[in-house]
């Protein structure tokens, strides 16, 4: 079912699925900042984090309160997803050199390369790899770029809310700057 368009009584099952599955809870906190463990590079790796985390959740915030009118075409819609989707696919088959190049300049520039990359993923942000399910609503322009919105499905059945921050490079591609993800716990959010 990756990457299988849904309607609204398909999401309310997928939700109602997740929210009965078996399971830690989760606070949103440790969901959103991904820091219950470090990776051992100390606390200026985790600081770094930090900062681009609460960068990333301002940039967030900023497109859900103060969301502009303007639309994305179609075109950049199916640009936007083939990107996400592509680093899905690529974290799924444990592909770090893949994942790692749908990263833009500056995120590949603070991680340095694709193993470390995929190692912040799989500690901070393990419902990404192979989810079950996945849902994408419209996009939304914000600032100098898109947010992405992603419902998803991690194996354990749990319903996540993943928000990338898409930036469009001078060629027209796109890649992904930043990724958010908190607890699917409403089920109006899209």
């Amino acid at each position: 079912m990756f990457g299988k368009t849904i309607n609204r009584a398909e999401y309310c099952m997928f939700r109602s699925r997740a929210l009965a599955a078996p399971g830690p809870v989760v606070s949103r906190e440790n969901a959103i900042v991904g820091i219950r463990k470090r990776d051992g590079r100390g606390r200026r790796a985790f600081l770094s984090r930090l900062v681009a985390g609460v960068a990333m959740a301002l940039t967030v915030a900023q497109g859900i309160a103060g969301g502009t009118a303007e639309q994305v075409g179609p075109t950049e819609i199916r640009q936007i997803r083939s990107v996400i989707e592509g680093q899905l696919k690529a974290l799924a088959a444990n592909d770090a050199s893949l994942a790692f190049s749908y990263a833009s300049a500056s995120i590949r520039m603070q991680f340095g390369d694709a193993h470390s990359f995929m190692t912040m993923v799989r500690q901070g942000y393990p419902m990404l790899i192979r989810p079950s399910e996945t849902l994408f609503p419209p996009p939304h322009v914000v600032g100098d770029g898109v947010i992405q919105t992603v419902h998803l499905r991690d194996q354990d059945g749990r319903a996540w809310r993943a928000r990338y921050h898409m930036l469009q490079q001078p060629d027209g591609s796109w890649q992904i700057n930043g990724c958010v993800v908190d607890p699917d716990w409403d089920d109006t959010s899209t």
